[in-house]
């Protein structure tokens, strides 16, 4: 699969990889200061996968691809969850710039 990929990639024309490339980074840099939601949705993405892992197992069907999604969801929960926490995000710092922003006046900032 990963040879069939690498044949494809590198019948593109240089324009398109570069374009690519671009996007590529993009993206990373876009998760990189998103990387609280990633978290959050990579940790949904594993859930649900683990119940299709184990649904699939009781009934005797192949569990590869979702074990693989699982693997893969996991892997960017502790990734994204580490770059959360060395830029000093989470979810609570979120929790108390919200609060810190309500004021007093409003009903959140009262709790």
């Amino acid at each position: 699969m990963l040879r069939r990929f690498v044949s494809w990639f590198g019948t593109l024309p240089a324009i398109t990889k570069i374009l690519l490339a671009f996007v590529a980074l993009f993206v990373l840099g876009l998760s990189v200061a998103l990387s609280p939601l990633v978290t959050v949705v990579a940790f949904i993405v594993f859930f649900i996968a683990l119940l299709a892992l184990v649904f699939r197992a009781t009934r005797g069907r192949s569990v590869k691809t979702w074990g693989i999604i699982a693997g893969t969801s996991l892997v960017f929960v502790l990734v994204f969850s580490g770059i959360s926490a060395s830029r000093g995000l989470s979810s609570s710092a979120f929790l108390r710039a919200s609060r810190i922003s309500s004021g007093p006046g409003s009903s959140f900032g009262g709790m």
